[in-house]
């Protein structure tokens, strides 16, 4: 049994404890975490949120086809070959490498919607450097490129659910690294719209007003990141299992 009203109750108090400058937006890949994503994503929205992000193309379209007007964020990578269907579905695609994002430039039949990934510790997908000046240049390459339109920058913190004072400062050398991507861009006349680092954890245990996103996930359906490590505040769980 899904309790959308505990749904939207989580939502609601995870709303109260960001600031006005930060929107959540909801990742709901993998079929809203099992939860059904036509009736979740549909009470999500009535809710207030206009943001989705999910992990494929599949899904993304899927979420086009409950909701007609939204943003949905892919968080991982999509054949350049189907620029025409991010396009099509007004999409926006996470731009994994400057070569991918090079490629999807030369297969688009006009500007593909995009976020550029940082790599700043997860170990997964992004561009990767070491210092902020070289990836603002990369970065700035890519938000050059004639059929991309670079919308926003983002990464994902690794550690964000503990409290080990070793994780807190990764964490918080995560968050100094893509603050400064984003000001080294602004500076340079390349301002984006959006730069969002904080998860479910970085929201509920380092959050930062500078993120005009938050994207939330297993806190929204009532779960913690990290079970011994308590929330600043109380969700409950949207799934009951009966038998």
């Amino acid at each position: 049994r899904i309790d959308l009203a505990g749904l939207e109750r989580n939502i609601n108090t995870i709303k109260q404890h960001l600031s006005s400058s930060t929107e959540i937006m909801a990742v709901v890949k993998a079929d809203a975490y099992g939860h059904g994503e036509n009736e979740v994503i549909k009470k999500l929205y009535s809710t207030g949120i206009r943001y989705f992000a999910v992990s494929n193309l599949d899904e993304a379209i899927s979420v086009r086809n409950l909701i007609s007007d939204c943003e949905i964020l892919i968080l991982g990578y999509t054949p350049p070959e189907y620029a025409d269907e991010l396009i099509k579905y007004n999409i926006i695609q996470c731009a994994v490498s400057e070569d991918y994002a090079k490629e999807l430039n030369r297969l688009a039949p006009s500007p593909v919607r995009c976020h550029i990934k940082l790599d700043t510790g997860m170990g997964r997908i992004g561009l990767k450097f070491k210092t902020v000046s070289e990836c603002a240049d990369c970065a700035e390459r890519i938000a050059s490129l004639e059929n991309i339109a670079a919308e926003g920058l983002f990464t994902h913190f690794a550690v964000a659910d503990s409290d080990d004072p070793e994780n807190v400062k990764y964490t918080e050398k995560q968050a100094e690294f893509i603050k400064g991507v984003y000001s080294e861009l602004a500076n340079r006349g390349t301002k984006l719209k959006h730069v969002h680092f904080l998860n479910s954890a970085g929201a509920a245990y380092h959050f930062d007003g500078v993120s005009t996103l938050a994207r939330i996930g297993i806190t929204m359906y009532g779960l913690l990141p990290n079970y011994p490590l308590p929330l600043p505040y109380k969700v409950e769980p949207v799934m009951e299992l009966k038998a």
